[in-house]
Order: structure tokens, then C-alpha cells, then sequence
């Protein structure tokens, strides 16, 4: 079950990614979506620290699971380097599957 982060769960955050977690890992340590950590991140005013390279390589199926963990298309967008179009694709897939509302 997904928790709400606390205030003294921001400076671990910002520790972690000092040590260079990515926010996967983080979002794994503190039982929250990546988008959680990615918007506190973005908050804190801390660059990306994604490992994957912004190439648009991302796969249809690692989309598709970010959609199911509540991600928004347009920071799907922003830190994976894909297109809104192919966000929109695999959206619309899940959406006629009756996968996400």
C-alpha cells in the first residue's frame, strides 16, 4: 500500500539522491510512486537523476506500467525523452482494455 511522504522523509530523499539512488529505488524505499519522488525532486529544485539516457528507448511495456502506477503522460514525457503521441498510444491501450480508468 502507497503512503503519503512526510517532512522527515524529505532529507532522506535528499540524501538518497545525494548517494545517488535513483527515484525507482527511492520510491521503493519509502513505499510511494515514482512520480511522488520525481515531483519532490523536481521540488527541491534537484536535477534528474534517471539512469536511463533520454533517448526515447524507453519500451512500450515499462510505459505501460508507469500508467499503471498513476503516472501522468507528461512527466512521462519530460524525463524519458518519448513522445506524447506513443504516451497517448499506450494510454489509449490500457484505457480499451479496461487496465486504468
Amino acid at each position: 500500500m502507497k503512503r503519503r511522504l512526510r517532512k522527515k522523509d524529505l532529507k532522506k530523499i535528499r540524501e538518497l539522491i545525494a548517494q545517488g539512488w535513483t527515484d525507482r529505488e527511492i520510491a521503493g524505499k519509502f513505499s510511494v510512486t515514482q512520480a511522488a519522488i520525481i515531483y519532490q525532486r523536481q521540488k527541491m529544485g534537484l536535477p534528474s537523476n534517471c539512469s536511463r539516457q533520454k533517448s526515447g528507448s524507453i519500451s512500450h511495456s515499462e510505459i505501460a506500467e508507469m500508467l499503471k502506477e498513476d503516472w501522468r503522460c507528461c512527466p512521462i514525457v519530460k524525463e524519458y525523452g518519448v513522445s506524447l503521441e506513443e504516451v497517448n498510444r499506450v494510454s489509449d491501450e490500457l484505457f480499451q482494455a479496461g487496465v486504468v480508468p
